[in-house]
């Protein structure tokens, strides 16, 4: 039945890979699928890595681009002021 739960092998057997081996110790041993190997890990992990940094940089950069139109906004507004307090100060 699929329950997710992994498949039991006799005493006798256990899966090391692709390949079946004799049991080393007592009880049932639980099989599990061919491991990864080493350079394809490094290779999807650095992916995976790359992937984020990437979405990072984009997000910080979006983030600056933002800051940097607010903090222009604000500059029209302070100069405006000034500009009023000029006005205000030469009358």
């Amino acid at each position: 039945m699929g329950l997710g739960l992994p498949t039991l092998k006799s005493r006798s057997q256990r899966s090391v890979g692709r390949t079946m081996m004799p049991a080393r110790g007592p009880g049932p041993q639980v099989i599990r699928p061919p491991a990864a190997t080493p350079s394809t890990k490094r290779q999807s992990a650095g992916r995976v890595l790359t992937d984020a940094v990437l979405q990072l940089q984009r997000e910080t950069i979006d983030g600056v681009n933002n800051l940097t139109e607010e903090m222009r906004q604000i500059r029209n507004v302070i100069t405006e002021i000034a500009t009023i307090l000029k006005d205000t100060v030469k009358k």
